[in-house]
């Protein structure tokens, strides 16, 4: 569920409706005004799920947390050119989801949300149940690896990581 947003002067609510985001005016009478957002992040692959307008800025402007390449950031667009206008970054990074922000007297704070996906192997003794050396990280870093797994005899390990670009098989 997205919350509505209220515009500045508080005299229009931003509504996130199956379609579109559209404008309403309150207290309520005129119909609504689609902004042609979805369909613009969606063409330029920035529409996810969690995407959300966050707060609507002075002049008219939007402040959207979203999704481009691997990180979530934060981006403004004009309200007027929401529909083709390209969004500009305001933040950049590689943040996983971005939860909250919020803007006034030309700052802003956001909280974002970081995960690293590590890899660990630890020697155990199947046999017995026991735990036979220490444990010892593979990979632990913001590319991370995921969907490991064990050759049968034990020797090799295969996962995938995006590591050194797009996600990739490695062996080790």
């Amino acid at each position: 569920i997205v919350p509505p947003v209220w515009a500045p002067d508080s005299t229009r609510i931003l509504h996130l409706s199956n379609a579109d985001w559209q404008v309403l005016p309150v207290p309520g009478g005129a119909p609504p005004t689609p902004t042609g957002l979805m369909s613009n992040l969606r063409q330029r692959k920035m529409m996810t799920p969690n995407t959300a307008v966050v707060q609507w800025l002075p002049k008219d402007e939007l402040l959207i947390a979203t999704q481009h390449g691997d990180s979530f950031d934060l981006w403004r667009i004009p309200l007027a050119q929401a529909a083709a206008a390209d969004p500009r970054p305001v933040t950049r990074g590689d943040a996983n989801f971005i939860a909250s922000a919020s803007a006034a007297n030309n700052r802003f704070a956001y909280d974002s949300i970081h995960s690293v996906i590590s890899l660990w192997s630890l020697p155990v003794d199947l046999n017995v149940g026991k735990v036979t050396g220490p444990m010892r990280a593979i990979i632990s870093d913001v590319a991370g690896g995921v969907h490991a797994a064990l050759s049968a005899d034990g020797t090799t390990l295969v996962y995938s990581s995006s590591r050194y670009g797009p996600q990739g098989i490695w062996l080790q």
